[in-house]
């Protein structure tokens, strides 16, 4: 029986997928006092890509992703880039998942190894996975709230205080054109909006499929502009330099808090949005590798906890041995892998595929 997930949960999961490790890392730090422009034109660029991804679900609605691909690409090729995708989204995975194991174990697992913390993760996420997207869109409904919640409670308490100033901000377009085009793609564009590729697999699962696009433009504008304000709040109480070189600069915005000595130490309100939407996250990408092995292996779902494990403790694996340190980490997340990996994987490939199927729309229409 095929799994179906509501507009309203699809939209849920953007959502916090968006958030996810953007959350972390923030978004659009390196173009300093023109952070807001940045994030526009990135999401302008994710919109254009995101309607890329959508395009297929136009000629098969309820077609799976990886079958698409082989359709389009041939059986030999299409094989090839099916697995290029799972290798994708499972190395992806694994890098969410190294965010997050950092970030719990400086924050509130001090002792703790990062096996112990990446092994719970991953125990939790590949449950997730084995209950299915059903469970998983339940979820995210579910979560959503909440984080919107704590994410408007942490902008409450950071203006009542009046930590914002401005000033910071300015002074406004000190950046060429030239340079914040270069920022925007493919950093900006790539991440985390042109992440969204994962969701071919998901496309399927919804109940109207050809009302993908909408669906997707909805989530992608209020997870960018949520991300715009949390961005350019951030700017305007650390400054620019400071959060540009930050770790975790939400973090370091909240622990200003300190309301007459009564509301102070709101940390755990940043690291619980961090902790659900990086779940999240994780688990989307890991549900799209699982997914398409199981297309190809012809498994069913409820047959897959052997396989759903070796690829969670695989994933786990690399996510440890990814880089030495976390400067390492953020320096290959940042430059190294968009233009390297998602620029391959979210740009090149799928225009290629539309090429593709434009080319047999045209065959099949001259017969």
């Amino acid at each position: 029986m095929k799994e179906s997930i509501t507009r309203y949960q699809f939209i849920s999961l953007i959502i916090l997928f968006e958030f996810g490790s953007s959350i972390i890392v923030g978004l659009g730090f390196e173009a300093k006092q023109n952070a807001w422009l940045f994030i526009l034109l990135s999401m302008a660029g994710g919109l254009i890509l995101y309607g890329l991804f959508t395009r297929f679900v136009s000629f098969y609605p309820d077609t799976p992703f990886p079958q698409v691909i082989q359709i389009l690409a041939g059986p030999v090729i299409g094989y090839i880039l099916v697995w290029g995708y799972i290798l994708y989204f499972l190395y992806i995975s694994a890098r969410v998942l190294r965010d997050f194991t950092i970030l719990i174990s400086q924050t509130i697992l001090h002792e703790t190894p990062l096996f112990a913390v990446s092994l719970l993760f991953m125990i939790v996420v590949g449950f997730a996975c084995y209950l299915g997207i059903e469970v998983i869109a339940r979820s995210g409904e579910l979560f959503l709230p909440y984080v919107l919640l704590m994410g408007g409670l942490f902008l409450m308490f950071v203006f009542i205080m009046d930590l914002p100033k401005i000033e910071r901000l300015e002074p406004f377009f000190n950046i060429g054109v030239k340079e914040l085009l270069s920022l925007v793609f493919p950093r900006g564009v790539s991440f985390p909006f042109g992440e969204l590729i994962v969701f071919a697999v998901i496309f399927p699962h919804l109940e109207h499929p050809l009302n993908s696009f909408r669906y997707g433009v909805i989530g992608i504008l209020i997870s960018g502009i949520i991300l715009l304000i949390i961005s350019v709040t951030i700017l305007m109480v650390l400054g620019p330099t400071i959060a540009m070189n930050s770790t975790v600069p939400l973090l370091d915005t909240i622990s200003l808090v300190n309301i007459q000595g009564i509301i102070q130490r709101m940390d755990p309100i940043v690291i619980i949005i961090m902790v659900v939407t990086g779940f999240f996250k994780i688990t989307i990408f890991f549900y799209g590798g699982v997914t398409m092995l199981q297309y190809l292996f012809k498994l069913p779902r409820r047959k897959s906890k052997g396989l759903i494990g070796f690829i969670g403790l695989l994933v786990m694996t690399v996510s440890m041995l990814i880089s030495e340190n976390i400067a390492e980490h953020l320096k290959e997340g940042l430059e190294i892998v968009p233009l390297y990996v998602h620029v391959p994987m979210q740009m090149i490939v799928p225009s290629l595929l539309l090429l593709l199927l434009f080319i047999r729309k045209r065959k099949i229409q001259k017969k």
